[in-house]
């Protein structure tokens, strides 16, 4: 896992540790050397190797400084949320909400076309909830998606907080939203989020495992209903997405009320056919305390 961001912390590491310890060498050579030749400044000789040696130092310190330039221009372009020091941050990154449960978890899932899979963690979101004048509390990719908004519907909020799961804990990073991903049929079924993991294109599908009065029993037929859909459209718009935009699968990020919803939900899933789960990745996040404005 996480090929993409090892790369860019090596760069980095590089960086910040050789550069210095380059850059004091090369002047102490520099100083050493004038020292020396200015005992020997009685021949024409010795002058001129001072100044050849000079030369030399102050083109080895520039060639340093040049290398500390670069690494810092590279290290700027990094994730803000990179660890140099740890190789990787720790998961979950901070923000706002607690995460809990499976986080930190996409590996061979990403790239595994063969094999479905299922993963449950959860969001709290305390007793003051959350509301737009806390934007800046999220990822850029969050508050780039509610910038943008939705194709359509009142989403927005479920669907921001499914890819802060993934910006926490997966990394990920915003590639495209809703209304940027191109399809080769206008007619296609679209997905709600285009997102980069691991330096794999990955398409994001959300639904809210939801009904009201939300505390009344969450039933195995409104489980199968909400999943399967989506999952059918899921098939729907891998099939009929752009070369540009193409994803290697898809996660269906599923934002349920409360635990109660969880056993309907995987007893749906377990039930579902192979055809129709695929390759998919079935994340279940849970949203606990105040979390009314997803719903």
């Amino acid at each position: 896992m996480r090929g993409f961001v090892l790369m860019m912390v090596v760069v980095s590491a590089c960086g910040d540790d050789a550069a210095p310890r380059d850059a004091t060498t090369a002047v102490d050579s520099a100083v050493t050397d004038t020292a020396v030749t200015d005992v020997a400044d009685t021949t024409d000789g010795a002058l001129d190797t001072r100044v050849d040696e000079t030369a030399v130092a102050d083109t080895v310190l520039d060639t340093v400084e040049d290398s500390a330039v670069e690494d810092t221009t590279i290290e700027d372009t990094m994730v803000d949320a990179i660890d140099v020091g740890d190789g990787f941050p720790a998961v979950p990154l901070e923000g706002f909400g607690v995460i809990t449960g499976e986080c930190g978890v996409l590996d061979t899932e990403l790239t595994d076309t063969d094999h479905p899979s299922f993963f449950v963690n959860h969001i709290d979101f305390g007793t003051n909830g959350w509301d737009p004048s806390e934007l800046e509390e999220l990822s850029e990719g969050a508050q780039t998606m509610y910038g943008n908004g939705t194709a359509g519907g009142s989403s927005i909020e479920s669907e921001m907080f499914a890819f802060e799961i993934l910006a926490r804990c997966e990394l990920a990073g915003l590639i495209k939203t809703e209304t940027q991903i191109v399809y080769d049929s206008p007619s296609s079924k679209i997905t709600d989020i285009l997102v980069g993991i691991d330096d794999e294109k990955i398409g994001v599908s959300v639904v809210r495992a939801f009904h009201f009065p939300p505390t009344q029993p969450y039933t195995l037929a409104e489980a199968q209903e909400h999943l399967s859909g989506k999952l059918a459209d899921i098939q729907v718009s891998s099939a009929n997405v752009s070369s540009e935009d193409r994803w290697v699968k898809q996660i269906l990020s599923v934002i349920v009320y409360d635990a109660s919803y969880l056993d309907p939900i995987r007893e749906a899933w377990d039930g579902f056919d192979t055809d129709l789960k695929g390759d998919t990745i079935l994340m279940v996040t849970v949203t606990d305390g105040d979390d009314a404005v997803l719903y």
